[in-house]
């Protein structure tokens, strides 16, 4: 089927497949090695095709176990998130510690995660999340 091609943005990192916006279908897949005669279409067709962008690993929750090991071994005393919740002004500091000391797991997102990851210095927290998340 040939396809009046308005868009396309490459699918992969190799280069070799993209996503075309058509008039005919609202979006299709176009393969070199699948497609290799809309490939040959889109390849002559003079569109500019937007770069591949990679979708972004999902940081997952830790457990409070898991969190709490990753801290330790890495050197974050449990006093020293304790310190940092005591710090924090009313009503913070009761939520924080209600979160601290009652979550089954941890979001990098949530506001008292990222004021003890603040407080302990902590500067990727995405990062700590996954190292946590495997243990």
């Amino acid at each position: 089927m040939s396809y009046t091609m308005t868009a396309a943005t490459y699918a992969n990192a190799e280069q070799t497949a993209a996503i075309v916006m058509t008039h005919e279908a609202a979006a299709v897949i176009v393969s070199r090695d699948d497609t290799p005669d809309c490939w040959a279409d889109l390849m002559a067709s003079g569109l500019v095709i937007a770069p591949f962008v990679p979708v972004a690993e999902p940081v997952p929750k830790p457990t409070r176990r898991q969190l709490r090991l990753w801290l330790v071994r890495k050197g974050y005393s449990l006093a020293a998130v304790d310190a940092a919740i005591d710090a924090m002004p009313e009503p913070e500091r009761s939520e924080a510690m209600i979160e601290w000391q009652d979550a089954s797991e941890y979001d990098i997102e949530h506001p008292t995660v990222q004021a003890i990851g603040s407080a302990l210095g902590i500067t990727d927290l995405a990062q700590a999340a996954r190292e946590a998340a495997l243990l």
